[in-house]
């Protein structure tokens, strides 16, 4: 790098200079941060095509005004942004711009297109756009037994807990748990029993109960709660964590066990990551290199974080997913 930067690099007659650069240094480019290579190289051939203007290259001019065409035909016109460009996009795509073309209509392609092209598509097509707000909750059907019509979530959970609400004035382990008191074995198999005998919906004696209480679980945060948890929760004694919190604090048990020491890009990656996991509640290791992780720039999400690193994210986000989704 000191090479290159020095001034003396010009007058070695021992060093051809521009292929040293070509050599030495463009690799190194990819690493620098803050760069969109789209518009990179959108700019790099535009000056290009200045410089071959202004020496009357004629062929040269032939031989960029496709690939600049082309990269201009990949931006979405569906954005606000791109669509305010169109007359100037629709002339570039003419013949006609390019058999008059000059050096000041290419300072124009600079100035209003190059800070478009990081929306540029890899290849041109008609995006399919829905006006439609998604304001609706997730529902989903629980169905209590064969052939019965299904109970929607919250009805179903007022239905189950106001059963076990009841329990808690008779049942002797269900006094336990509400008095905070230790549970024996024999304490856990006598509520089992009872839970799985009782009649949980008094309006359809004929309910398969177990499957009603598989489907109680499902019906809170945690699919790993235990049955003691679950009647804590019913009863208002226990709260179990939210997704958000038991995702950071994974993360966080990951940093203090293995000591990191992460820079302040770091840690708002790994909070996209977060964010992006329990927004889609699933994440793959290919989803670190798409929007909204592009926005960090070329050095992420490799070199930003060790291969290991990366591995140990994912396997994060899957454990937590088991836990709160599956």
């Amino acid at each position: 790098m000191e090479k290159a930067l020095s001034p003396k690099l010009w007058d070695n007659i021992a060093v051809d200079p521009v292929e040293f650069l070509q050599k030495k240094i463009m690799p190194l480019m990819k690493f620098k941060p803050d760069v969109n290579l789209k518009e990179a190289t959108f700019t790099l051939r535009c000056e290009k095509l200045a410089y071959a203007l202004l020496e009357n290259d004629r062929a040269e001019v032939e031989r960029l005004k496709t690939s600049i065409a082309g990269m201009v035909d990949r931006l979405p016109r569906t954005l606000d942004s791109v669509r305010a460009k169109e007359t100037l996009m629709d002339n570039v795509l003419s013949r006609s711009f390019w058999e008059t073309v000059s050096f000041e209509d290419v300072q124009l392609l600079l100035s209003d297109l190059t800070p478009l092209m990081p929306y540029m598509a890899k290849e041109p097509r008609e995006m399919i756009v829905i006006d439609m707000s998604d304001i609706i909750a997730e529902r989903k059907e629980f169905w209590i037994s064969d052939g019965k019509d299904p109970a929607y979530v919250e009805s179903y959970r007022r239905e189950v807990e106001a059963r076990i609400k009841a329990l808690a004035e008779a049942h002797p382990a269900v006094r336990k748990i509400k008095n905070n008191e230790p549970l024996t074995d024999y304490d856990l198999e006598q509520l089992e029993e009872t839970l799985l005998n009782v009649n949980l919906d008094p309006d359809n004696p004929k309910i398969n109960t177990q499957s009603s209480l598989k489907n109680l679980t499902n019906l809170y945060p945690s699919k790993q709660a235990s049955l003691v948890d679950l009647i804590r929760q019913v009863l208002g004694l226990y709260s179990s964590p939210s997704p958000d919190t038991l995702i950071k604090e994974a993360f966080q048990t990951y940093v203090r066990e293995n000591n990191k020491q992460y820079s302040a890009d770091q840690q708002n990656f790994i909070l996209t990551l977060q964010t992006v996991f329990l927004k889609m509640k699933h994440i793959e290791y290919s989803t670190l290199w798409l929007p909204p992780f592009t926005n960090f720039g070329t050095t992420a999400p490799f070199p930003m974080f060790s291969q290991e690193e990366l591995n140990s994210f994912i396997d994060i986000c899957k454990g937590v997913e088991k836990d709160l989704f599956m």
